[in-house]
């Protein structure tokens, strides 16, 4: 089974991580407002917010873990996050055991349903080719290897390398040589162009992973021409059936 997140280093987050991370920050608030709803007390008292988190001390520390991996885009921030989210699910449908409530039966249906979302975000973000490098396996066609030449270029420098797992807007490089990765930092705005079939298809795009022995680099496309653009490039390779090995 492949390691897909192995070495791999996230240095420009996106939104969609940070949105994560500020809704989900909001969730223990809601376990609060609904167990006070449970216990019929007003949720603006001070006290029984500082009562409830001291009864729930795991509960915070969970929150704290798994906003953490979503960060640092982790193999384990899967767990973490379904836990966190189960947790207040688990703890309240154990108290309507001991007393049905309407009123918190509907709560933790919006809570369910929003819990999945978040954790669904969660999942797509992850699997975005940036973050997967795929390294270990190459790309392939009827079972036999493939390689996807592609040449990374700025007014500084020319990198070349090929193509170990790509998706609609991303993609992730295996460099044929080491490059210093303050270079490909600075540029945000690189011309990629990968060779397929004879025929070059090109795009711009930004560098945001990187692995760490600096021979792997995950790039966002920022920018496409209006003909042989990626976006063309992927509809080919999906009409054809052909995806990164890791995913087969």
């Amino acid at each position: 089974m492949i390691n897909r997140y192995l070495s791999t280093t996230v240095f420009r987050k996106s939104s969609t991580v940070y949105k994560l991370i500020l809704v989900s920050l909001f969730m223990p608030l809601y376990f609060h407002i609904l167990l006070s709803l449970f216990f019929e007390h007003s949720a603006l008292s001070e006290q029984l917010f500082i009562e409830t988190f001291e009864n729930h001390k795991t509960y915070l520390a969970l929150s704290l873990v798994s906003l953490f991996t979503i960060y640092r885009y982790s193999k384990y921030s899967r767990l973490f996050y379904m836990i966190y989210l189960i947790y207040p699910f688990a703890i309240l449908s154990f108290l309507l055991f001991t007393r049905f409530d309407n009123i918190i039966l509907i709560g933790l249906f919006f809570y369910l349903v929003t819990a999945y979302q978040f954790y669904y975000t969660l999942v797509e973000e992850l699997n975005r080719s940036f973050a997967n490098s795929f390294r270990e396996k190459i790309p392939y066609l009827n079972g036999q290897i493939k390689r996807f030449n592609i040449n990374l270029n700025s007014a500084q420098f020319e990198v070349k390398g090929s193509l170990t797992n790509w998706s609609s807007d991303s993609i992730f490089v295996e460099l044929d040589s080491q490059v210093p990765l303050r270079k490909l930092k600075k540029n945000k705005n690189l011309q990629i162009e990968i060779d397929y079939q004879g025929q070059k298809f090109n795009a711009f795009a930004k560098l945001v992973s990187y692995n760490k022995d600096g021979k792997g680099a995950g790039f966002v496309i920022t920018n496409e021409p209006t003909l042989f653009s990626y976006s063309d490039l992927i509809t080919i390779l999906n009409n054809h059936k052909i995806v990164p090995r890791g995913l087969v």
